[in-house]
């Protein structure tokens, strides 16, 4: 059975990086409703590295920054964040999302219209009518 990455996280880490466990496991606990907005990319010593997926939130995230390391720190066992660094990140997109790229809605096959149906349907052999219709349904 699969376990998310948070949770076997533990069982590497040594003794002395419990707060950094207790970090990414309640991550969206700790920023509270801002965790929609960015995510925890990296720990480096006394400094999180926060990625953030909208560039417009960078300001606001930043002009923030106080009141999110306070927010932070005040949950953790005592006060070890000094410093926060934002990032521009992806969001990760659902599968159901549509392709975003030119070369993944080139792959995409299109549907015919009903007048390359019936020109389609007009052609007797039908390995050429197949072949006619794949390029059809590539063209652009």
């Amino acid at each position: 059975m699969t376990q998310p990455l948070k949770n076997v996280l533990s069982l590497f880490l040594d003794g002395t990086s419990d707060w950094k466990m207790v970090l990414i496991q309640n991550w969206p606990h700790l920023v509270g409703n801002l965790h929609q907005r960015m995510r925890l990319e990296k720990i480096e010593h006394d400094a999180l590295v926060i990625g953030v997926y909208d560039h417009h939130w960078m300001h606001e995230l930043h002009s923030m920054s106080r009141f999110i390391l306070h927010m932070i720190n005040a949950k953790l066992d005592q006060p070890r964040i000094k410093q926060l660094r934002f990032v521009l990140a992806v969001k990760k997109r659902q599968k159901k999302d549509v392709p975003r790229t030119s070369e993944e809605v080139a792959m995409m096959p299109r549907t015919l219209s009903v007048k390359e149906k019936k020109i389609l349907a007009r052609v007797r052999d039908k390995e050429l009518q197949q072949y006619l219709k794949a390029l059809a349904q590539r063209l652009r």
